[in-house]
């Protein structure tokens, strides 16, 4: 027996079939939602690949920092670049929808007009984006290979999304990987070997259980935190602009810190503070988007509970992947209190306590008033 991905991959595996079908079946009945048949069909689907990620090697290889590719449109743009050989025929750079060209990625070289030669062999750890939600799930992808790999000492070239301030020291502290072998290729060189791994998450389609060898690194090293229940909460953050497009998440701050649940705001904490809350944390509950990526640092079987702030959008296929890789005990619940339908890409977000709430705080055994859950619309 075997479930086939849209994707290409096949899980053939009779256990991968068995956690496929208890994984649907727990999340259908943890979706307190507007249109739960979405997220039904995403868990429906294997987004695992049997197979190991794989290590090829380029002789005379070189890799050509990215441009933007001005024949696509898409909201973030689509790059040239990445890893080629000696003809610039292209060989990988970010894969993100299984070979599809899509937003950041990078499926195709260029021909530069002059190359600079280095007699090294490197590793090639991937395209980083200089944004943190991207940047914990899915730019360490590549980097798996060097936390298998201790005793390959070659220097680590990477690229990065023009534009983006890519910070990755905290990242390296946790990986103990050192800063000086890790750089930038800021011009085309050519180098005499390059290491490649493959990607171990292509994160709007599948990953490999290898994935998680990074993020568990990053884990130990970080060590568990004392907090078991764990609101993080989206308040303190604050636009370019210095405005909020969060409405009334004091609501559940109050709610979750009377029953017991530390409220946190992760962007106040260092990396490894944030790691280590996640890490030490048995219920996690948040609103869905980059706080909710911050689950991967979660144990197996960690509960998570999704707020989502949108009730118009469909599956944030990346937390979906997260959720599977990590084995998470994952709830959903709509929270949204918006007069108009919202999508989770932008807009301002009136949070409050919803009719969906309310019946995942009676099937959880979480007593309220009808006066706590007093809400005026009219306010906002």
């Amino acid at each position: 027996m075997s479930i086939r991905s849209e994707y290409g991959f096949v899980q053939t595996s009779q256990e991968g079939v068995d956690r496929e079908l208890a994984e649907y079946g727990a999340i259908s009945h943890q979706l307190f939602i507007n249109k739960p048949e979405r997220i039904l069909l995403e868990y429906s689907k294997n987004h695992r690949f049997a197979k190991e990620p794989e290590v090829s090697v380029v002789e005379d290889g070189i890799i050509l920092p990215l441009i933007r590719d001005t024949a696509a449109d898409t909201r973030n743009g689509v790059y040239l670049g990445g890893v080629c050989d000696k003809e610039y025929d292209f060989i990988t750079g970010f894969d993100r929808r299984g070979g599809l060209v899509s937003n950041f990625t990078c499926m195709k070289s260029y021909r530069p007009e002059n190359i600079s030669l280095q007699d090294e062999e490197v590793i090639f750890g991937g395209v980083f984006i200089g944004a943190f939600g991207h940047l914990i799930s899915e730019c360490l992808s590549r980097l798996w290979y060097v936390v298998k790999n201790r005793d390959d000492r070659r220097r680590i070239a990477v690229l990065a999304i023009p534009d983006y301030d890519v910070v990755l020291a905290p990242f390296l502290e946790l990986l103990d990987i050192e800063r000086e072998r890790v750089f930038f290729v800021e011009q085309p060189t050519g180098f005499k070997r390059i290491v490649i791994p493959e990607q171990s998450v292509r994160i709007w389609c599948d990953y490999s259980e290898t994935n998680r060898v990074v993020y568990e690194y990053m884990r130990n090293k970080a060590r568990e935190g004392n907090d078991k229940n764990v609101y993080l909460t989206r308040s303190a953050f604050t636009r370019p602009d210095g405005t909020s497009d969060c409405l009334n998440e004091l609501f559940f701050e109050d709610f979750f810190r009377k029953r017991g649940f530390s409220v946190i705001s992760p962007e106040k904490l260092a990396l490894r503070e944030q790691v280590s809350v996640m890490a030490g944390a048995e219920h996690v509950i948040t609103t869905e988007g980059t706080m909710s990526h911050l689950a991967v640092f979660c144990k197996e079987g960690t509960k998570l509970t999704i707020l989502r702030r949108a009730d118009n959008s469909g599956p944030l296929i990346p937390q979906i992947l997260i959720n599977k890789m990590n084995r998470l005990d994952v709830s959903y619940i709509d929270i949204s209190m918006n007069p108009l339908p919202t999508k989770h890409t932008g807009g301002v977000f009136l949070f409050g306590p919803t009719a969906y709430f309310r019946q995942w705080c009676q099937c959880n055994g979480i007593s309220y008033s009808d006066e706590e859950f007093r809400f005026d619309k009219g306010r906002y």
